[in-house]
């Protein structure tokens, strides 16, 4: 009794490991058979699901930052309209947010330099005038 259960242990053990030489009749029956199809869809599905994921978090941080960006203008046109206006204390808090705003960390390249250059400008010009005080010093405020 225990060598029939031995070669039926050992018989099937030598059908489910394959052979380690090339053989036609088990890697045909592997190749072809419905286990080694749904493993390769098994794969393929995990790849799939692989680029979507990375596509999709890709997408919502090019869309965060574009909203960063674009809320970073609508702050950068309020504080200008603000900056110069006639009212004082109205200009001085334009003024606060555009320096502010310098560094952000929403911008591109660029745009704090501009930032720069539009807090002398305006400053420039209200020193000339009389009404929003003294340049600053140096290339930023």
């Amino acid at each position: 009794m225990a060598t029939g259960l031995s070669v039926v242990a050992s018989f099937c053990t030598a059908r489910a490991i394959p052979p380690w030489h090339p053989d036609a009749t088990w890697w045909g029956a592997f190749l072809t058979s419905a286990g080694f199809g749904g493993s390769l869809a098994v794969i393929g599905a995990g790849a799939a699901a692989g680029v979507a994921l990375h596509n999709s978090t890709r997408d919502r941080e090019q869309k965060r930052g574009t909203d960063e960006l674009a809320r970073w203008w609508d702050r950068f046109a309020w504080a200008c309209d603000r900056a110069v206006s006639e009212e004082e204390s109205v200009s001085r808090t334009g003024m606060a947010v555009l320096t502010g705003l310098i560094d952000a960390g929403w911008t591109r390249m660029g745009d704090d330099d501009m930032t720069v250059t539009i807090i002398n400008l305006i400053t420039d010009v209200g020193a000339s005038d009389g009404s929003a005080g003294t340049p600053r010093e140096g290339s930023r405020p």
